[in-house]
Parts: C-alpha cells; structure tokens; sequence
C-alpha cells in the first residue's frame, strides 16, 4: 500500500517524521523530542479552533433551516 503524504510532509527532514534518528544523540533526542511537543501543542490548537468553527457554522445552519421551516 503506498502511503500518500501532503506535500508540507514530504519536505520534512527524515528524523521529523521519526525516520533516520539512530544517529542522533541523546541531546538531539532530547531537542527533537521538545519540537515534536511543541508542534503537536499547535497542531491541537489549531484542530480545536477549526472544529469549533465548524461546529459553530453548522449549528447556525441549522438554526436558519429550523426558522425557515416554520415561517
């Protein structure tokens, strides 16, 4: 099966995507570790905003369907 990546993804160093790290050092690890954490941090940030967004559209849609229904 071959595993299609969004082209952000492609251009990320090996390691990042947790390819090529049995060079590393423990102190790289560890600094490779801190930045993946980090980065997950704001990917959950943002996910959170956009689903609550999303959520608010949807919900006024469906508050004018509602309205439009008994008009």
């Amino acid at each position: 099966m071959v595993q299609i990546q969004p082209p952000s993804l492609k251009s990320m160093p090996r390691h990042l995507m947790g390819d090529a790290v049995s060079n590393l050092s423990v102190k790289e690890l560890k600094q490779l570790e801190n930045r993946l954490e980090r980065g997950i941090t704001r990917i959950r940030s943002k996910k959170e905003i956009e689903l609550e967004n999303e959520s608010v559209c949807l919900r006024t849609k469906v508050l004018k369907k509602t309205k439009s229904s008994y008009a």
